[in-house]
């Protein structure tokens, strides 16, 4: 098959009949791609008609490659070659540390990946799935020295701070209007003792 007219491109909403028709082909979690659609890359023809797609989950500085799925497998390494140039210049504009990916094919392996050790095993991000089982990762370049802010973290910290501190303030508000409700419950009585010590003198009542 002619590959000159092809390139790779983000996936769009006009690729998906297409994609789950790929995804199907390969009994992956159509579903949950479906609402993954941001992630894919597409081979497109140049007609608009996918021979390919692949994933790419980028997580805190790390990338995960996952779901490739291809119209004809004959052409997957031609198309892997494409894909991976694809990623290299994603990773460069995301200045990505590693790569991850639960793919087999040998391509992999023969581009760098390599099963990680435990220490590396424990840096990829959770949200790539379950660290146990068959992982091949590609260190890219060095971590850097002060890790990067995970702006979605971050805002959840601080959404908490905010809620802790206005719980706080409501506590001590309603701190403090307990005690303004026990001073004013003191001085009413007070007040009614003083009224009721007056009266009783202006009528000549003599207190023992």
């Amino acid at each position: 098959m002619e590959l000159a007219g092809l390139h790779i491109r983000r996936a769009t909403v006009d690729d998906l009949p297409q994609l789950l028709e790929l995804w199907r082909s390969e009994n992956l979690p159509w579903q949950d791609l479906e609402r993954r659609l941001t992630e894919f890359q597409v081979a497109d023809d140049g007609t608009g008609q996918v021979l390919g797609a692949m994933g790419v989950h980028i997580h805190s500085q790390q990338g995960f490659i996952h779901s490739e799925s291809y119209r004809h497998w004959e052409l997957a390494d031609q198309l892997r070659d494409l894909f991976w140039e694809r990623l290299q210049s994603l990773s460069h504009n995301f200045a990505l540390v590693r790569l991850w990916t639960r793919e087999t094919a040998p391509y992999w392996h023969a581009n760098g990946f390599q099963a990680p050790t435990a220490e590396l095993r424990q840096k990829m991000p959770v949200h790539f799935g379950d660290r146990d089982g068959h992982w091949l990762v590609l260190s890219l370049r060095a971590e850097p020295a002060k890790p990067v802010v995970d702006l979605d973290k971050e805002f959840e910290i601080f959404q908490e701070a905010e809620r802790a501190r206005t719980e706080e303030a409501f506590k001590k508000a309603r701190s403090l209007r307990t005690l303004a409700l026990v001073l004013a419950g003191i001085l009413f009585v007070g007040v009614v003792i003083g009224m009721s010590y007056l009266l009783f003198r202006s009528q000549g009542f003599r207190f023992p």
